[in-house]
């Protein structure tokens, strides 16, 4: 907390409240050696001073739980650092912690030394929420142990300690640990908790992802209640998108994914407003280059606002997708060395696969048969390796009109929505189209 002769203007909406003059009145009055510091429970002066304002902080927690999702990412940090002072319980801060994690708001997840050395439960939820962050913003290997670290602590609920659980999961996901994070996420929805439904939709999201189970994940994505706008709804028809994208259905994923914008900008949650922004230029590169460049751009703008460094490495290999045959090749390949850096940075793995999407499309629009091959053995070795569903893999064959290698034993067939043979026909259209575009 600021000492008072710091400007209020400009602090937090919280900090400007009445009830932080107690404390400014009560800071003011000690030694100069102290005005740096916020009294905490260890402070023999004035305990009953101190004792209000621990109060009047968790009213104020209370009055929080409506606050939109702008001032709550402004002010997050800001509120963990005092109830670390205050010793509050990390619960009072898991329910806003959860909102900002679901909306993708991962910059409010940033907090000071102090707070995370302060040996209270907020230590602990902080180095978590630390870990979710880096789940998205890199390195993830810095996830890994900042998230096992919270589920091991005994300063934490298990309410808390489930909430992390899922966010190791995902962390595991990006790490192409499939077989863990399938048995953890059915494990974590058929718990008793409030995180049961977001385990249920990134289950589904694995079985879109690594199995092609296209037409089961639409049917599961209608069994999970609705509660229109919320974070979780943007999510559902997000992957909604991506089960017709990946399937050619281009003009059912743009309304999919227009719709998950719509209620992102409409609910404020400003990181799945760039990941919808992302994954609608993921489907326009393919049939509207130009369309598909400007909202790249705009992607590329927003998640880099967020550090989000696995959606905007996307974003960019999206762009690379709308500029291939419509820019010179130098510009893709810039865009997809831009990508290829931020994938690395993030340290996901399964994003890789993304990334060659970007790379066998402009190999196989330039007719270059050894980069289009190489790029074609390294999918299917990914695909081995994870023990994926190859569906990219087949749309890459059909660009390079080429047969299957070797398949392992642990993948099945894709589930395409209607025929594999008019799936691969469309996606051979896109090529096509391309090939003989005409700038207007």
């Amino acid at each position: 907390m600021p000492h008072p002769d710091v400007i209020v203007s400009s602090q937090p909406f919280w900090f400007r409240d009445g009830w932080i003059t107690t404390w400014i009145r009560y800071i003011s009055s000690h030694s100069s050696s102290q005005t740096d510091k916020m009294p905490s429970k260890k402070t023999q002066d004035a305990p009953e001073t101190i004792g209000k304002l621990a109060r009047d902080f968790t009213a104020k927690l209370s009055e929080l739980e409506q606050t939109n999702l702008e001032d709550l990412a402004q002010s997050f940090s800001h509120l963990c650092s005092d109830g670390a002072r205050f010793d509050i319980a990390a619960d009072r801060f898991l329910d806003f912690a959860d909102r900002l994690a679901q909306a993708g708001m991962f910059s409010a997840f940033e907090f000071d030394e102090e707070t995370l050395n302060s040996k209270t439960s907020i230590a602990a939820l902080a180095q978590g929420l630390r870990g979710v962050r880096a789940t998205r913003c890199g390195p993830i290997e810095n996830a890994v142990a900042d998230l096992s670290d919270a589920i091991r602590s005994p300063l934490l609920s298990p309410e808390a300690r489930s909430f992390f659980r899922l966010h190791k999961t995902m962390t595991e996901e990006e790490l192409g640990l499939t077989e863990f994070a399938k048995i953890n996420y059915e494990i974590l929805a058929a718990e008793d908790t409030l995180y049961a439904k977001q385990a249920c939709y990134w289950r589904s999201y694995l079985a879109y992802g690594s199995e092609g189970r296209f037409r089961e994940v639409l049917q599961t994505l209608c069994m999970i209640p609705a509660s229109t706008g919320s974070c979780l709804d943007i999510r559902k028809f997000l992957l909604q998108g991506d089960v017709y994208r990946v399937n050619a259905r281009f003009d059912e994923a743009e309304k999919a994914y227009t719709q998950a914008l719509h209620y992102a900008k409409q609910s404020e949650a400003r990181g799945l407003e760039g990941r919808a922004l992302t994954q609608l230029a993921e489907t326009l590169c393919w049939i509207r280059p130009q369309a598909g460049r400007h909202i790249a751009h705009k992607a590329i703008e927003r998640t880099r606002q967020d550090g989000n460094k696995i959606d905007e490495f996307r974003a960019h290999t999206a762009l690379a997708i709308a500029n291939t045959g419509t820019k010179p090749a130098l510009v893709v390949e810039q865009s997809l060395q831009t990508a290829e850096r931020l994938c690395k940075a993030s340290g996901t793995r399964t994003g890789k696969g993304r990334l060659l999407t970007g790379l066998v499309f402009h190999a196989a629009h330039t007719k270059d048969r050894k980069m289009l091959t190489a790029n074609l053995a390294q999918s299917e070795r990914m695909a081995n390796a994870l023990g994926d569903t190859d569906f990219w893999g087949d749309i890459f064959r059909t660009w390079a009109d080429t047969t299957r290698g070797s398949i392992s034993s642990s993948q099945a067939e894709s589930q395409w929505l209607d025929s594999r043979e008019h799936t691969m026909q469309r996606w051979r259209q896109v090529l096509h189209t391309r090939q003989n575009y005409r700038a207007d």
